[in-house]
Protein backbone atom coordinates (compact mmCIF):
# COMPACT_ATOMS: atom_id res chain seq x y z
CA UNK A 1 0.00 0.00 0.00
CA UNK A 2 1.21 3.48 -0.88
CA UNK A 3 0.44 7.00 0.24
CA UNK A 4 0.30 10.16 -1.81
CA UNK A 5 0.19 13.65 -0.36
CA UNK A 6 -1.75 16.43 -2.02
CA UNK A 7 -3.21 19.79 -1.14
CA UNK A 8 -6.89 20.04 -0.39
CA UNK A 9 -9.68 22.16 -1.83
CA UNK A 10 -12.47 22.51 0.70
CA UNK A 11 -16.05 23.28 -0.20
CA UNK A 12 -19.04 22.99 2.06
CA UNK A 13 -22.81 22.60 2.15
CA UNK A 14 -23.17 22.42 5.96
CA UNK A 15 -20.96 23.10 8.94
CA UNK A 16 -17.99 20.74 8.89
CA UNK A 17 -18.56 19.59 5.31
CA UNK A 18 -15.71 19.68 2.82
CA UNK A 19 -14.56 18.75 -0.65
CA UNK A 20 -11.01 17.41 -0.72
CA UNK A 21 -9.49 17.29 -4.19
CA UNK A 22 -6.99 14.48 -3.83
CA UNK A 23 -5.91 13.86 -7.44
CA UNK A 24 -5.50 15.87 -10.62
CA UNK A 25 -5.47 13.89 -13.85
CA UNK A 26 -3.03 14.00 -16.76
CA UNK A 27 -0.41 15.94 -14.79
CA UNK A 28 2.94 14.89 -13.37
CA UNK A 29 2.78 15.18 -9.58
CA UNK A 30 5.75 15.64 -7.26
CA UNK A 31 6.16 11.86 -7.01
CA UNK A 32 6.60 11.56 -10.79
CA UNK A 33 3.21 9.87 -11.18
CA UNK A 34 0.54 10.64 -13.76
CA UNK A 35 -2.95 9.61 -12.68
CA UNK A 36 -5.39 8.97 -15.54
CA UNK A 37 -9.11 9.80 -15.57
CA UNK A 38 -11.14 6.86 -14.34
CA UNK A 39 -8.48 5.71 -11.87
CA UNK A 40 -10.79 6.01 -8.84
CA UNK A 41 -14.06 4.19 -8.01
CA UNK A 42 -16.57 7.04 -8.16
CA UNK A 43 -19.31 6.70 -5.56
CA UNK A 44 -17.21 4.66 -3.14
CA UNK A 45 -17.10 5.63 0.54
CA UNK A 46 -13.83 6.53 2.27
CA UNK A 47 -12.97 7.31 5.89
CA UNK A 48 -10.95 10.35 6.92
CA UNK A 49 -8.08 9.15 9.11
CA UNK A 50 -6.41 11.10 11.88
CA UNK A 51 -3.62 13.58 11.15
CA UNK A 52 -0.60 11.99 9.47
CA UNK A 53 -2.37 8.68 8.65
CA UNK A 54 -2.79 7.85 12.32
CA UNK A 55 -4.51 4.47 12.15
CA UNK A 56 -4.19 3.96 15.90
CA UNK A 57 -7.02 6.43 16.59
CA UNK A 58 -10.66 6.56 15.42
CA UNK A 59 -11.42 8.16 12.07
CA UNK A 60 -12.43 11.84 12.19
CA UNK A 61 -14.94 11.82 9.33
CA UNK A 62 -15.79 10.30 5.99
CA UNK A 63 -17.08 10.96 2.50
CA UNK A 64 -17.83 9.83 -1.04
CA UNK A 65 -15.46 9.82 -4.04
CA UNK A 66 -16.39 11.99 -7.01
CA UNK A 67 -14.54 12.85 -10.22
CA UNK A 68 -14.68 14.65 -13.55
CA UNK A 69 -12.23 14.74 -16.46
CA UNK A 70 -9.75 16.91 -14.57
CA UNK A 71 -9.69 15.76 -10.94
CA UNK A 72 -10.99 13.40 -8.24
CA UNK A 73 -12.32 14.52 -4.88
CA UNK A 74 -13.90 13.41 -1.64
CA UNK A 75 -17.18 15.05 -0.63
CA UNK A 76 -17.03 14.54 3.10
CA UNK A 77 -17.95 15.64 6.58
CA UNK A 78 -15.75 16.14 9.62
CA UNK A 79 -17.14 14.49 12.75
CA UNK A 80 -17.65 17.55 14.94
CA UNK A 81 -18.91 15.41 17.83
CA UNK A 82 -15.38 14.19 18.52
CA UNK A 83 -12.47 16.35 19.66
CA UNK A 84 -10.09 15.41 16.81
CA UNK A 85 -12.72 16.05 14.12
CA UNK A 86 -13.68 19.41 15.62
CA UNK A 87 -10.02 20.39 16.04
CA UNK A 88 -9.24 19.58 12.40
CA UNK A 89 -12.28 21.52 11.21
CA UNK A 90 -11.25 24.54 13.27
CA UNK A 91 -7.66 24.34 11.97
CA UNK A 92 -8.80 24.28 8.34
CA UNK A 93 -11.30 27.08 8.96
CA UNK A 94 -8.61 29.19 10.65
CA UNK A 95 -6.37 28.83 7.58
CA UNK A 96 -9.25 29.81 5.34
CA UNK A 97 -10.08 32.87 7.47
CA UNK A 98 -6.43 33.95 7.22
CA UNK A 99 -6.51 33.59 3.42
CA UNK A 100 -3.85 30.85 3.31
CA UNK A 101 -3.89 27.33 1.88
CA UNK A 102 -1.92 25.55 4.58
CA UNK A 103 -4.06 22.46 5.04
CA UNK A 104 -3.24 19.54 2.76
CA UNK A 105 -4.37 15.96 2.54
CA UNK A 106 -2.79 12.61 1.74
CA UNK A 107 -4.44 9.37 0.65
CA UNK A 108 -3.42 5.75 1.09
CA UNK A 109 -3.92 3.48 -1.91
CA UNK A 110 -3.09 0.26 -3.71
CA UNK A 111 -2.28 0.16 -7.41
CA UNK A 112 -4.59 -2.19 -9.32
CA UNK A 113 -3.34 -1.23 -12.76
CA UNK A 114 -0.34 0.89 -13.70
CA UNK A 115 2.98 0.83 -15.52
CA UNK A 116 6.29 2.61 -15.91
CA UNK A 117 6.05 5.56 -18.25
CA UNK A 118 6.85 4.64 -21.86
CA UNK A 119 8.99 6.93 -24.06
CA UNK A 120 5.90 8.35 -25.78
CA UNK A 121 4.29 9.03 -22.39
CA UNK A 122 7.46 10.67 -21.09
CA UNK A 123 7.38 12.90 -24.15
CA UNK A 124 3.76 13.84 -23.46
CA UNK A 125 4.38 14.27 -19.72
CA UNK A 126 8.01 15.33 -19.17
CA UNK A 127 9.29 13.97 -15.87
CA UNK A 128 6.72 11.17 -15.68
CA UNK A 129 7.98 7.96 -14.07
CA UNK A 130 4.80 5.97 -13.59
CA UNK A 131 1.29 5.96 -15.09
CA UNK A 132 -1.51 5.13 -12.65
CA UNK A 133 -4.56 3.69 -14.44
CA UNK A 134 -6.65 2.11 -11.64
CA UNK A 135 -6.32 2.60 -7.88
CA UNK A 136 -8.05 1.50 -4.71
CA UNK A 137 -7.89 4.33 -2.14
CA UNK A 138 -8.27 3.31 1.51
CA UNK A 139 -8.47 6.62 3.36
CA UNK A 140 -7.58 10.30 3.26
CA UNK A 141 -5.71 12.08 6.03
CA UNK A 142 -4.73 15.66 6.96
CA UNK A 143 -0.99 16.30 6.49
CA UNK A 144 1.32 19.30 6.14
CA UNK A 145 3.32 18.60 2.99
CA UNK A 146 1.60 17.65 -0.26
CA UNK A 147 2.49 16.35 -3.70
CA UNK A 148 -0.54 17.56 -5.61
CA UNK A 149 -0.71 19.93 -8.56
CA UNK A 150 -3.17 22.84 -8.80
CA UNK A 151 -5.09 22.12 -5.61
CA UNK A 152 -5.68 24.18 -2.48
CA UNK A 153 -8.13 25.29 0.18
CA UNK A 154 -11.28 26.97 -1.09
CA UNK A 155 -13.40 27.22 2.06
CA UNK A 156 -15.03 25.34 4.89
CA UNK A 157 -18.59 25.87 5.97
CA UNK A 158 -18.95 27.99 9.08
CA UNK A 159 -22.02 29.05 10.98
CA UNK A 160 -23.77 31.98 9.32
CA UNK A 161 -22.97 34.23 12.28
CA UNK A 162 -19.25 33.43 11.86
CA UNK A 163 -19.01 34.58 8.25
CA UNK A 164 -17.34 37.95 7.72
CA UNK A 165 -16.90 40.13 4.67
CA UNK A 166 -13.20 39.19 4.62
CA UNK A 167 -14.07 35.48 4.72
CA UNK A 168 -16.55 35.77 1.85
CA UNK A 169 -14.05 37.84 -0.15
CA UNK A 170 -11.32 35.22 0.31
CA UNK A 171 -13.74 32.45 -0.66
CA UNK A 172 -14.86 34.30 -3.81
CA UNK A 173 -11.29 35.07 -4.85
CA UNK A 174 -10.20 31.44 -4.42
CA UNK A 175 -13.25 29.96 -6.13
CA UNK A 176 -13.05 32.34 -9.10
CA UNK A 177 -9.34 31.63 -9.59
CA UNK A 178 -9.91 27.88 -9.26
CA UNK A 179 -12.74 27.97 -11.81
CA UNK A 180 -10.58 29.84 -14.34
CA UNK A 181 -7.65 27.42 -13.84
CA UNK A 182 -9.96 24.42 -14.19
CA UNK A 183 -11.45 25.81 -17.41
CA UNK A 184 -8.01 26.43 -18.90
CA UNK A 185 -6.83 22.95 -17.88
CA UNK A 186 -9.89 21.42 -19.53
CA UNK A 187 -9.17 23.30 -22.77
CA UNK A 188 -5.51 22.24 -22.74
CA UNK A 189 -6.40 18.59 -22.11
CA UNK A 190 -8.91 18.53 -24.95
CA UNK A 191 -6.45 20.26 -27.30
CA UNK A 192 -3.91 17.47 -26.70
CA UNK A 193 -6.59 14.94 -27.61
CA UNK A 194 -7.65 16.84 -30.74
CA UNK A 195 -10.93 17.97 -29.20
CA UNK A 196 -12.53 21.32 -28.48
CA UNK A 197 -14.39 22.69 -25.49
CA UNK A 198 -17.96 21.39 -25.56
CA UNK A 199 -20.95 23.67 -26.13
CA UNK A 200 -22.24 22.83 -22.65
CA UNK A 201 -18.97 23.89 -20.99
CA UNK A 202 -18.82 27.06 -23.10
CA UNK A 203 -22.30 27.88 -21.85
CA UNK A 204 -21.23 27.25 -18.24
CA UNK A 205 -18.25 29.58 -18.62
CA UNK A 206 -20.45 32.21 -20.26
CA UNK A 207 -22.95 32.03 -17.39
CA UNK A 208 -20.10 32.49 -14.92
CA UNK A 209 -18.83 35.54 -16.81
CA UNK A 210 -22.30 37.14 -16.83
CA UNK A 211 -22.76 36.46 -13.12
CA UNK A 212 -19.37 38.04 -12.36
CA UNK A 213 -20.23 41.09 -14.48
CA UNK A 214 -23.53 41.58 -12.65
CA UNK A 215 -21.85 41.23 -9.26
CA UNK A 216 -19.06 43.60 -10.32
CA UNK A 217 -21.59 46.26 -11.38
CA UNK A 218 -23.39 45.92 -8.04
CA UNK A 219 -20.15 46.23 -6.07
CA UNK A 220 -19.01 49.23 -8.10
CA UNK A 221 -22.36 50.93 -7.42
CA UNK A 222 -21.96 50.19 -3.71
CA UNK A 223 -18.47 51.72 -3.71
CA UNK A 224 -19.78 54.84 -5.44
CA UNK A 225 -22.69 55.15 -3.01
CA UNK A 226 -20.45 54.85 0.02
CA UNK A 227 -17.53 56.99 -1.21
CA UNK A 228 -16.42 59.41 1.54
CA UNK A 229 -17.02 63.12 1.02
CA UNK A 230 -13.91 64.95 -0.24
CA UNK A 231 -12.13 66.74 2.54
CA UNK A 232 -11.98 70.52 2.24
CA UNK A 233 -8.43 71.86 2.49
CA UNK A 234 -7.66 74.56 5.02
CA UNK A 235 -5.99 77.83 3.92
CA UNK A 236 -2.68 76.64 5.39
CA UNK A 237 -2.96 73.35 3.48
CA UNK A 238 -3.71 75.22 0.25
CA UNK A 239 -0.68 77.50 0.71
CA UNK A 240 1.55 74.48 1.42
CA UNK A 241 0.24 72.69 -1.68
CA UNK A 242 0.84 75.80 -3.82
CA UNK A 243 4.40 76.14 -2.49
CA UNK A 244 5.14 72.50 -3.29
CA UNK A 245 3.84 72.88 -6.84
CA UNK A 246 5.88 76.05 -7.41
CA UNK A 247 9.02 74.32 -6.10
CA UNK A 248 8.45 71.40 -8.48
CA UNK A 249 8.00 73.79 -11.46
CA UNK A 250 11.14 75.67 -10.48
CA UNK A 251 13.16 72.44 -10.46
CA UNK A 252 11.72 71.27 -13.78
CA UNK A 253 12.33 74.56 -15.63
CA UNK A 254 15.45 75.70 -13.81
CA UNK A 255 14.07 79.12 -12.78
CA UNK A 256 14.41 80.88 -9.42
CA UNK A 257 11.54 80.23 -7.04
CA UNK A 258 9.59 83.39 -6.17
CA UNK A 259 6.63 83.30 -3.83
CA UNK A 260 4.51 86.31 -2.84
CA UNK A 261 4.15 87.08 0.83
Amino acid sequence: MERKRLAVELKAEQEGAFRAVFATFNQVDHDGDVTLPGAFPVGSKLPVAGVGHNWDTPTIGGGTIGADEAKAWLDGQFNLEMAAGLETYRSVKFDQDQGINAQQYSYAYDVVKGHSARPDEQKRWPGAKRILEQLIPHEVSPVLLGAGIDTGTAYVKARDDELTLATRAARLLTDTSAFAQHARAAVAMRAKEGRQLSAANRERIGQQIEALRASLAELEALMAETAPEPKSASPDELRSLHAARMARLAREFGVPLQLSA
